[in-house]
């Protein structure tokens, strides 16, 4: 049987057509789910980089903010007032604001520092925003960082907390620190033997340039185990003095430092330039709850709590015992001829002046802890203080036993002119007079011996410091 065929032409094509179609479908997916993915990779590379500069910019407030400085005695009316002055004055801010200004937009609870950028290539960086949020000393930091270009932005915010915190003080690790000038003519500055190396002999003086700071023409000032001067570095102490430079430090006659007279030497090893120490704020008016009993007249015997009216100056001709505080209220002088021991400690108000202000140490002291009776349990917490007088001068010139004395001497003046040692146990001696036409602590007497410095042993009432602000614990959280 014959079959015939009929050609059909164009199915090829057909075929080729359709594997085209296919072929350009999946083309055209395949450049779609590239697009798709390159179009996410960045913007999760824009993110990223949001999120990383958010986190640059919190750890920059961190340094930042730790590095502040607010005054002691700041109300939370005025705290972003000192911050915002702060922050202008830092130049690791002002240097990356290129010409831009922090603002507190109506000198309301927030400051606002603009773009600081961290990658310029990427159009990558931060902004900060502190908004005091009414708490004592707390404010509350959100960086929000911003990174990408030719108008697509991605941004990230993180947020923290910082509260205030006091900047820890060097000044108690000298055993002698003044504001003012310090002489010595004679006795000596040690540690005690057995119990304390010299080492812990430093006499600071932060008298200003052109000033002299450390007056010696004579006396000892350690020994061979220790003993340092310590000036500011606004002193030049480059070269040996030669009556131009400004070293801060005149040595004459036989005064030592170190067990050595050898002004060469001494100036060469143990003359020492530091920064400004901060001095403690001191506010008095915390004690005045605790002084409850009105002084009686009493010329010896024991004194509770006792508080002084001004102008009462007693003279107190027998030996007194002072359980609690004696709170002395200026103008006073206070004079004690016989042997005062102190179950507690002594706070002058810091009012007046040490001119109008004196404590007359005319026997010796000695210390012993607080009664154990229930109307000094308040005071058991307070530590640190031996005598609280910022702006009252001590005078001492006992001729009879040594003077012990356990806690730091807070005063205007010190001046030691006995016959008597005198010994310091957990503490150092501070003096807050800054006269250049007088001395602020003076040594003419005998030895002043130092069981410690008031480092260990800080008051623990009644000073306050400088403030920096620190991070919260578990205050971190990212923001959407």
């Amino acid at each position: 049987m014959n079959r015939s065929f009929r050609n059909r032409r164009g199915i090829t094509s057909v075929i080729a057509m359709l594997f085209l179609v296919l072929i350009g479908t999946l083309a055209l997916g395949f450049y779609t789910s590239v697009t798709t993915a390159t179009a996410l990779a960045k913007n999760d590379r824009r993110t990223a980089k949001a999120l990383m500069a958010a986190e640059s910019g919190i750890q920059f407030m961190r340094y930042t903010l730790a590095r502040v400085s607010i005054p002691p005695a700041t109300t939370s009316a005025n705290l972003l007032s000192e911050l915002m002055t702060d922050l202008e004055a830092d130049e690791n801010i002002s240097g990356n604001l290129l010409g831009r200004a922090i603002e507190r937009p109506g000198n309301g609870n927030v400051i606002t520092i603009p773009f600081i950028s961290t990658d310029p290539a990427e159009r990558s960086g931060f902004t900060v925003t502190l908004t005091d949020i009414g708490g004592v000393g707390e404010v509350v930091c959100t960086v929000r960082g911003s990174s990408g270009r030719d108008g697509s932005v991605s941004s990230k915010g993180v947020r923290l907390d910082f509260s205030r915190h006091e900047i820890p003080s060097s000044i108690f690790d000298s055993a002698v620190a003044s504001k003012g000038k310090i002489a010595m003519t004679k006795g000596a500055i040690t540690g005690i033997p057995g119990v304390s190396s010299d080492a812990i002999v430093k006499v600071m003086s932060a008298a200003g340039s052109g000033q002299t700071a450390i007056y010696m023409t004579g006396g000892a000032i350690g020994s061979i185990a220790g003993g340092e001067l310590q000036v500011l570095d606004v002193h030049d102490t480059s070269s040996i003095p030669d009556g131009k430079a400004d070293t801060g430090v005149t040595m004459l006659g036989s005064a030592s430092v170190h067990g050595i007279s050898n002004v060469n030497t001494v100036y060469a090893n143990y003359v020492k330039t530091l920064p400004l120490p901060e001095f403690p704020v001191v506010d008095t008016t915390v004690f005045t709850p605790y002084a409850k009993n009105l002084y009686n007249g009493a010329k010896q015997g024991v004194l509770k709590n006792v508080r002084i009216p001004a102008g009462t100056n007693p003279d107190f001709t027998g030996n007194v015992t002072i359980q609690g505080i004696m709170y002395i209220e200026s103008p006073n002088t206070v004079t004690f001829r016989g042997t005062t021991t102190l179950k507690g400690f002594l706070v002058f108000e810091d009012a007046g002046s040490p001119s109008v202000n004196r404590l007359d140490a005319k026997g010796n002291f000695g210390y012993d802890n607080l009664p154990d009776d229930a109307e000094f349990d308040a005071l058991r917490a307070v530590t640190g203080i031996s005598m609280l007088a910022p702006k009252a001068s001590l005078m001492m010139s006992g001729s009879g036993g040594d003077t012990q004395l356990r806690g730091n001497l807070i005063l205007g003046t010190f001046y030691n002119g006995g016959a008597s040692d005198v010994q310091i146990e957990k503490g150092s001696i501070l003096t807050f007079d800054a006269s250049t036409t007088s001395n602020s602590a003076t040594f003419s007497g005998k030895t002043v011996k130092f069981a410690s410095t008031g480092l260990a042993n800080p008051p623990s009432m009644g000073v306050t410091y400088s403030s920096r602000f620190l991070p919260a614990k578990g205050s971190y959280l990212e923001l959407n």
